[in-house]
Parts: structure tokens; C-alpha cells; sequence
């Protein structure tokens, strides 16, 4: 009887430990990549920017943007026995991904033509998680063949060197293909990538606004309900409350309690009737897959919005490298953009669920301060500089002055350092207790 009870209670605990693991599936996949969105952001600032992060979080940053930024992937190229520079990491950067995801469609193919569209879908998601994983990276890269720096020859004539590598000559031949290779790679990339997620939305165009009128209306139909609901409840409770409690009143009550199984059959065929129309628009997509899981977050109004993400993307770590890194002007441009991009997120709230509306702004919060901060630390890092030159020259002690001016970047630089790592980490646990939040509430409501 002992043994019999153990195996019915794990047999119970594995069947919640398992609706515990699809509900957190369900809620956090879309939380998971805000997370890593995030990362990946500020793991490029300081190379899109030339920022000199404190020594402890550089480290941190560096580690988790080799992974959010499919780093492995360089790291295997870097571990060949070749002369290694820029332009090798620009290639592996530009072409690995596309002939991975290039692997990917020719299985995926091979797949639909033996029947196997649970696989083929898989090989799908794999592509677009290359792409999310990529993107990024390989737009910073790509701008940053463009950006060289002069520097003065003295006697001889001032030359160029790519900010990124200073052993590569920006007016040799071999620099010059590759510059006209990385103009070829925008159009593939920070260009192509938005591109074609507008040609799917095209294509499916006539879908999506079916799915998104059967929303309307249920919206609709939901809203005249609660209205008509709510006000004739409140007129039979009513007078139920002022009627003597005898036969008219049990009557009254009884006939408030009819009408709530009336309201609750009626949102059932509002339900039944909008999945019916879900699943006619569904069949008309044409790439009816990547649609589903592009929708599944995302209100249907905004379902456009993966093509401002990767704008967004594109123009904070990407075009910004263009302007001259590190400087004052560069880093107002990327606080511009990030300050313009939240507030559209906060506008729009284009998810479907409010949790993923606030987390997706937390993060995004996060970067514009990460930017701020490094304004203060730049500001700090030159005032630093200038009091060292000055002390050199003026001052009746310079070396006492220029220890004095490091001791206080440094403690400048720690405590930086330390609201740094805060921000990195903090949505993180957020994201958890947001998690947690949809996975209780579907679990009521389910």
C-alpha cells in the first residue's frame, strides 16, 4: 500500500513538474529573447563605440557576448594555423551564417519532400535563430570596414589605419575589394535581413489582415457582451436585493443565474467562431509557419514590428560606427537612437502579453543607461588626460597630481563598474518573477 502511494505521488509530481516546463516554454521563450537581445547589444557597444569599460565588467560582457553573438563560431576560425586580421574575421562573420542557414534550407527541403514537416519546421527555427543570433555581429562588422582613422606621418604623409585593426592600410588594394565586399554585404545583411522579413509580411499580407479582422470582431463581440452582461446582471440583482425574500425573489436570482450560463455559452461561440476564422486565414498563408511563430508574441497590429527590431539593431551598433567612434558625438547619436526606440516600444506595447511589453522596455532602458554611463566615464577618462598633461608641464609635484587624478578615475571607474554589472543583471531576475507572473495566470485561467 506504501509502495502504491509513492508511485501515485511521483507519478502526480512528474505530470506538474511537466505542466510546469510547458508553461514556462509557452511564457518565456519571447522574455528569453529580450534577454539575449539585450546582451548582445551591450556586449558591441564598446566596440561599436570604442568604450573603456571597467576592467571587471569588460570581462563579463565579453564573456556573455561570445556567446549571445555566436562567438564559437570565430573562435573556430581563429584556432586555424593562418596569419589572422580583420578581413578574415569579416569574411567568417558574413559567410558562415549564410552557408549554415544555406544547409539548413537544403535539409529542410530534402525533409518536405520525404513528409517530414515536424522536422522541417525545426530546420526552420534553426534558421531564424541563426539570423537573430548573427545579425548584430556581423552589421558592426560590415560598417566597420569603413571606418579608418588618419593619423599624422610627421616628415612623411599622413596614412590609415581601419580603427578595428590598425596592421590593415585603408588605401591598400587588398583593404579596397573588401570594402566593396562589405558594400555588398549590407545589402545581404542590415539591408536584406529587414528586406525580406517585409517581402514574408507581403507575401502573407492578405492573411494577416484576416487574422487580424477575426481579432477585431472577437474584440468586438467580447466588449458588447461585458457591456450587455454587466447591465442587466446589475438591473436582476438589483431587484432581487429589493424584493422580500419569498418566490419573486428566488425567481429573480434564479433568472440571474440563467443568464450568466447564457453569457458564458456565448463567449464559447465567440471563441469557436473566431478559431474557425483563425484557421481559414491560417490556410491562406503562404509561409504559414514562420507566421505563426512570428504572431505568436506579438499583437496582430504590430506584427510588423521584428522589421524595427532589426533596424534598430542595425542602426545602434551598425551605421553609428560610421560616426567618429568615441566621441562625444557618436555616443549622443546611440543615446538618441536608443531614447527614440523606447519610447516606441512604450507607445506601441506591440506584445500580447504586458509582461513582455515591460521587460522588453526594461532592457532596452538598460542600454540607453549603459550609453549614459559611458558618457560620465568618457567625460571622466578625458578630464583624467588633460589634468596628467597639466601636471606634467605646471605642477611643483606632478607625480603626487597624477596620482591623485588616477585615484579618483578609479574610483570613478569602480563604482561605475559596480551600476554597470547591476543593470546587466537586473532584468534577469525580473524576468524571472514576470515568468513567473503568466505562468500562475495561465494556470488559473487554464
Amino acid at each position: 500500500r506504501e509502495s502504491s502511494k509513492s508511485t501515485a505521488w511521483l507519478a502526480v509530481a512528474w505530470r506538474r513538474l511537466l505542466a510546469i516546463l510547458v508553461l514556462a516554454k509557452n511564457n518565456g521563450k519571447n522574455k528569453l529573447t529580450f534577454l539575449i537581445a539585450m546582451y548582445q547589444m551591450l556586449s558591441l557597444l564598446g566596440i561599436a563605440f570604442q568604450i573603456s569599460w571597467p576592467e571587471a565588467y569588460q570581462e563579463m560582457i565579453r564573456v556573455v557576448g561570445t556567446w549571445v553573438n555566436f562567438g564559437p563560431m570565430v573562435r573556430l576560425a581563429l584556432s586555424c594555423d593562418v596569419s589572422w586580421n580583420w578581413h578574415h574575421t569579416l569574411l567568417v562573420t558574413t559567410l558562415a551564417p549564410i552557408a549554415l542557414n544555406g544547409t539548413l534550407l537544403a535539409i529542410e527541403i530534402w525533409l518536405l519532400k520525404k513528409g517530414r514537416e515536424d522536422l522541417a519546421k525545426n530546420c526552420s527555427m534553426l534558421m531564424s535563430a541563426v539570423i537573430f543570433l548573427v545579425f548584430p555581429s556581423t552589421t558592426t562588422a560590415i560598417f566597420s570596414a569603413f571606418n579608418c582613422r588618419t593619423f599624422d606621418g610627421g616628415d612623411e604623409p599622413d596614412y590609415r589605419r581601419l580603427e578595428v585593426d590598425y596592421s590593415i592600410d585603408c588605401d591598400s588594394s587588398t583593404h579596397t575589394a573588401f570594402q566593396v565586399y562589405a558594400g555588398l554585404m549590407i545589402l545581404v545583411w542590415p539591408i536584406g535581413v529587414p528586406a525580406l522579413l517585409c517581402f514574408f509580411f507581403w507575401r502573407n499580407r492578405i492573411g494577416l489582415r484576416l487574422l487580424r479582422a477575426a481579432e477585431q470582431r472577437a474584440q468586438a463581440e467580447r466588449s458588447l457582451q461585458k457591456v450587455e452582461k454587466s447591465e442587466k446582471m446589475l438591473a436582476l440583482y438589483e431587484k432581487a436585493r429589493d424584493e422580500k425574500a419569498g418566490t419573486d425573489g428566488a425567481k429573480t436570482l434564479r433568472s440571474a443565474q440563467i443568464l450568466r450560463s447564457h453569457s458564458r455559452r456565448f463567449s464559447v461561440e465567440v471563441l469557436s467562431e473566431m478559431r474557425r476564422i483563425k484557421e481559414e486565414a491560417l490556410a491562406i498563408l503562404k509561409d504559414r509557419v514562420w507566421i505563426e511563430r512570428v504572431i505568436q508574441n506579438v499583437e496582430l497590429n504590430c506584427y510588423w514590428f521584428e522589421v524595427i527590431e532589426c533596424l534598430r539593431k542595425a542602426m545602434l551598433v551598425g551605421m553609428t560606427v560610421l560616426i567618429q567612434q568615441g566621441s562625444y558625438y557618436q555616443l549622443i547619436v546611440g543615446a538618441v537612437i536608443s531614447t527614440f526606440m523606447l519610447t516606441v516600444v512604450a507607445y506601441l506595447l506591440p506584445y500580447k502579453h504586458i509582461t513582455d511589453d515591460l521587460l522588453a522596455q526594461l532592457c532596452q532602458l538598460v542600454v540607453l543607461l549603459n550609453l549614459l554611463l559611458a558618457m560620465l566615464l568618457k567625460g571622466k577618462q578625458d578630464e583624467t588626460e588633460s589634468q596628467v598633461l597639466l601636471s606634467a608641464t605646471e605642477s611643483t609635484d606632478p607625480i603626487g597630481a597624477i596620482a591623485e587624478a588616477r585615484a579618483e578615475l578609479d574610483d570613478l571607474e569602480r563604482a561605475v563598474g559596480i551600476a554597470l554589472l547591476l543593470l546587466g543583471s537586473l532584468p534577469i531576475p525580473i524576468a524571472l518573477v514576470l515568468l513567473a507572473y503568466d505562468m500562475r495566470k495561465e494556470a488559473l485561467l487554464g
